[in-house]
């Protein structure tokens, strides 16, 4: 996904997620008021609007949390080739909205012309990447088998 299209749907949806919470405490509020006073107020376009924007906000934290086809592609800022030439690290920052240094590594098969994001996490300083044999890369003290192994900060 490019920067400028991450930057709109983030902010998209984290609109969504903060509308919803709003929305949930009006109809909270509004059903505390209706069993105190007896009465049936609450409005079906209320419950709608909390119902659509409830599923804005589920879709967009389930996004964030789990699609790796999420992530803002970043600028490029180093590449790395394999021992063998088979493989290349490219290395991604991005900054964005928020206040750390997001790095995503994505490995680019050069025979088969497939990449594939193996690290994803915020980093402090300067990366630390390195290969250590054909198809095992080391970044951040983190040893991964470029065909099967994948580090996200999000859920590793």
């Amino acid at each position: 996904m490019n920067n400028t299209l991450f930057n709109a749907v983030f902010f998209i949806g984290l609109t969504s997620v903060v509308v919803f919470v709003i929305l949930i405490l009006v109809l909270l509020i509004l059903t505390v008021k209706d069993r105190v006073t007896s009465k049936k107020n609450v409005k079906r376009g209320l419950i709608g609007s909390t119902t659509v924007f409830g599923i804005m906000a589920l879709a967009f934290i389930l996004n964030w949390m789990y699609n790796p086809n999420f992530l803002p592609k970043g600028y490029l800022s180093q590449e790395l080739e394999s021992p063998g030439g088979q493989y290349s690290a490219r290395v991604y920052n991005y900054t964005g909205f928020i206040d750390h240094k997001n790095v995503r590594v994505e490995v680019f098969n050069n025979e088969t012309q497939k990449e594939k994001t193996v690290f994803y996490s915020f980093v402090d300083g300067p990366l630390q990447i390195s290969w250590k044999g054909q198809k095992t890369i080391e970044i951040q003290e983190k040893t991964l088998n470029v065909e099967k192994d994948t580090f996200d900060f999000r859920y590793d």
